[in-house]
């Protein structure tokens, strides 16, 4: 029950300031490029996991 209570605590505490920094980017570049940037950021890591998270090939015993 604690975790939750401490996660919860952290999680609020973080809200804030991503809302400060989006609004700073937001006004520096855009939002078009923010969103095209996060979708870069997902894609790349989708292409990671997929590379990662392979299912290792089997190799005959000898």
């Amino acid at each position: 029950m604690a975790d939750k209570r401490q996660h919860s605590a952290a999680a609020s505490r973080s809200g804030p300031q991503g809302l400060v920094a989006a609004g700073i980017l937001a006004d520096g570049i855009g939002v078009l490029p923010i969103l095209d940037a996060q979708a870069a950021l997902y894609l790349a890591c989708g292409v990671l996991a997929l590379l990662f998270l392979r299912v290792p090939e089997r190799v005959a015993p000898r």
